[in-house]
């Protein structure tokens, strides 16, 4: 008995990549029929791998596009007695395709996915996303734009499926500054788009002028800012510096006692004419200075000043003074008054004259004031002059002679008081017994 034997031939890229095959028995008289399976795709592309492509199926004709067989399929061939046959079955390959899509990061309007065939460069889409604020760059195949970089409407060649990730540019806005009229104004600035800027901290400078701020407006009527300030417009901007006319102040201080008078203020080159004194009881002032404690430079009532800084003038004093007003009652005295220290000796007072008459003494109420005498005020006061004048009345002295009596007595407070004897004069007249 004969056998007959078929074999298929697999070829792919017009090489043999398999051969299956079967055999069987054959009878001389009778026709027999013998058959093979074709292989599953897995025996092909294991053995004969088509990158980008996949195996869809088997035909016997070389140029087949389309295949006539599949998997698993059997293949038969008849004829009478013993016989060998081969098939020629040819692989049918179809291009891979690649889904490309497109993210818009951020952004709005991404082109529709497109569709890539293995091999086959694309066209990308030349639709461009938006997004406020921001200026589309390109296409990467990265969300952080490291990977490759593909521009609309661009040629895309990569055989895999693919995101495309929109990949942006904040705006950015100038702001810069004009020191209007001043100089040293600080370089521009760049704002990025949804960020804040800290505005420069550099001030200009203009003569005999003052940096008020800065201003969205030459003449300051738009917005203000400070240096240091933050902008957070997504504009760009000019600031202009807004200046004032620069003023020195002269303030002064009472120093605790008293009442300060009011600031001056002055011009730069010009002058101030310094305040007069202030009083406050109990203290005798001595000058104004720039240091409380009487340390700095020195100013009198009526000096000038004309430094062009700002000054703070101290009242310095001499505490414990007091001013004693000379009444005399009549007659003349110069001086009209004198200041007195605390605890201190009164010191020399002043004689009045008064026509006809004697002056006896200062005396405060009906204590006599004597230079020696140590002053107990707490306010200013007022002496009184005592006179007296001839009279008939004598007082007879140890000398034996006749003297102008002055009696003198002692008082509750211990102290030695005069005692004043009233006669009539020859004017008609009480007088003080003298």
């Amino acid at each position: 008995m004969a056998n007959w034997s078929l074999t298929a031939n697999i070829y792919s890229n017009g090489s043999l990549a398999y051969a299956v095959g079967n055999s069987g028995p054959a009878y001389l008289v009778d026709q027999s029929t013998g058959w093979v399976d074709l292989p599953a795709y897995s025996e092909i592309t294991s053995r004969a791998p088509r990158p980008g492509y996949s195996l869809i199926g088997y035909s016997q004709s070389s140029g087949a596009t389309t295949p006539s067989m599949y998997a698993g399929d059997t293949m038969y061939y008849t004829d009478i007695g013993g016989w060998s046959h081969t098939f020629n079955v040819y692989c049918v390959w179809v291009a891979d395709t690649f889904t490309i899509s497109y993210n818009a990061g951020g952004g709005s309007g991404a082109p529709e996915a497109q569709t890539k065939t293995n091999g086959t460069d694309l066209t990308l889409s030349s639709m461009v996303p938006t997004w406020a604020g921001h200026t589309f760059s390109s296409w990467n195949t990265s969300p952080d734009g490291t990977g490759t970089s593909f521009s609309p409407g661009g040629t895309f060649t990569i055989d895999a499926d693919t995101v495309l990730y929109a990949i942006w540019t904040a705006d950015t806005y100038t702001v810069s500054y004009n020191a209007n009229g001043g100089s040293g104004a600080p370089s521009s600035q760049t704002k990025t788009y949804g960020e804040g800027l800290t505005l420069s901290s550099t001030v200009p400078t203009r003569t005999n002028y003052d940096f008020v701020e800065w201003n969205t407006a030459s003449d300051g009527t738009g917005t203000s800012y400070d240096p240091g300030d933050t902008y957070t417009t997504n504009a760009a901007l000019t600031l202009y510096a807004i200046w004032q006319a620069t003023v020195y102040t002269v303030t002064y201080d009472a120093n605790g006692h008293g009442t300060a008078p009011a600031p001056q203020t002055k011009s730069p080159g010009g002058n101030v004419t310094v305040a007069a004194a202030i009083s406050a009881t109990g203290c005798s002032f001595v000058e104004w200075n720039t240091a409380p404690d009487a340390s700095g430079t020195r100013y009198d009532p009526g000096d000038t000043y004309s430094a062009d800084v700002n000054v703070t003038l101290y009242a310095i004093w001499l505490v414990g003074v007091f001013t004693v007003t000379f009444n005399a009652d009549g007659g003349t005295v110069s001086p009209a008054s004198k200041q007195v220290v605390f605890s201190q000796p009164f010191g020399t007072l002043p004689t009045p004259t008064k026509t006809g008459e004697t002056f006896y003494g200062w005396f405060l109420g009906d204590l006599l004031i004597t230079e020696n005498s140590v002053v107990d005020l707490d306010d200013d006061a007022t002496l009184k002059a005592a006179w007296s004048v001839r009279s008939s009345m004598r007082v007879k002295g140890s000398d034996d002679q006749l003297h102008t009596g002055a009696l003198y007595v002692k008082g509750s407070d211990g102290n030695m008081h005069m005692a004043i004897a009233y006669v009539k004069g020859s004017d008609g007249q009480m007088h003080i017994n003298g």
